[in-house]
């Protein structure tokens, strides 16, 4: 995650590509089928579309800086508190509904929202 993160934030990682490592590991993931779930509902999409649309919008959300890397760890458990993590929880969750509304894709792809 922090290779990840820190590549975006440098601009030596495209977006799309991170998009692409997002969903590859979610897929490869047990709780991907979760999340998956939960994505879909949350962002209005088709299930087959819901981790792409999660990844491509975590993604404009790291790129925009709306989320830091202290805040993802907290969310991945890797550090801080309980109440810290749920914090953070509500942040990440903000940040990829606001980061996919109008269109995520066409913001990866290097496009204008519609």
């Amino acid at each position: 995650m922090r290779e990840v993160f820190d590549g975006l934030q440098s601009g030596a990682l495209k977006p799309a590509t991170a998009s692409e490592r997002c969903s590859g590991s979610l897929n490869t993931n047990p709780e991907g089928d979760n999340l998956r779930d939960v994505m879909a509902t949350f962002l209005d999409v088709p299930a087959d579309s819901a981790l792409p649309a999660f990844c491509d919008a975590l993604v404009i959300a790291i790129v925009d800086g709306r989320l830091t890397l202290d805040g993802l760890l907290q969310v991945a458990g890797n550090q801080g508190s309980e109440d810290a993590a749920f914090f953070e929880v509500g942040k990440l969750l903000r940040a990829v509904y606001f980061a996919h509304e109008p269109s995520p894709t066409a913001s990866l792809k290097g496009g204008t929202a519609q």
